[in-house]
């Protein structure tokens, strides 16, 4: 019988979603006036380097 792998265990879908995650930040950063699509953390980052 075969072992079935859960979908969040898949190597290429964890590639995938890395990959267009970053690509999302490197374009909302270069081409949108320099904010993070997918990481808030960032953003209060660079809130508080601007901000002092």
């Amino acid at each position: 019988m075969k072992a079935s792998k859960q979908i969040s265990e898949s190597l290429p879908i964890m590639i995938l979603l890395t990959l267009s995650g970053g690509f999302m930040d490197a374009y909302s950063y270069l081409c949108r006036g320099e904010v993070f699509a997918n990481a808030q953390t960032g953003n209060i980052l660079l809130f508080g380097v601007n901000l002092s």
